[in-house]
């Protein structure tokens, strides 16, 4: 048999399968399985993002780094005002409130600032002393007297020392934007 012969065999076989109900009946499955298989890799594309970019730019962005520059944005005007005005308050734990958010506000600024660190104490040690003036001992002690009101139901915090740890911080995290 040459192969001529073969091709023409396999041609008229192939010819004749197709015009048959069985060839027709698997063209569909095949043509359903097709379009099956492309709904589930467009699904997976949009799923895992991470996946276009790799196929489009070759390598996968940092996700990661695009929240964190998000989360770090420029805080909101007023502040600071709404965490004065908590001192303000007759209430003590609205002063431990203030102290907590204007010690998250001062995190929120090294963030912004590129201070490296996954905490806010490593960012703390990873400031230098020029960044924030001479007040980096004193930054220091107002962020333990958060840490204490956050870890110490028992602790008691005095209005003044409330208010100089919020001038403190507040100091400190206008000195770093």
């Amino acid at each position: 048999m040459t192969f001529a012969n073969l091709f023409n065999f396999f041609s008229e076989l192939s010819l004749n399968f197709r015009h048959s109900y069985q060839g027709k009946v698997i063209v569909w499955i095949l043509l359903i399985y097709c379009i099956i298989m492309a709904i589930c890799i467009l699904k997976l594309f949009l799923k895992h993002s991470s996946m276009l970019d790799y196929t489009t730019h070759g390598c996968k962005k940092d996700k990661r780094i695009e929240k964190e520059k998000e989360k770090t944005a420029k805080l909101p005007i007023g502040t600071w005002e709404k965490i004065n005005t908590k001192l303000n308050s007759v209430n003590p734990n609205d002063w431990k409130i203030a102290v907590i958010e204007a010690d998250k506000t001062l995190d929120e600024s090294l963030k912004t600032a590129g201070i490296a660190g996954g905490t806010e104490g490593e960012r703390l040690k990873n400031i230098v002393g020029a960044d924030i003036g001479d007040n980096l001992n004193n930054v220091w002690n107002a962020h333990k007297i958060r840490n204490s009101i956050v870890h110490d139901s028992a602790f008691e915090l005095a209005n003044d020392v409330a208010r100089k740890t919020v001038r403190i911080l507040e100091d400190a995290s206008k000195a770093v934007q």
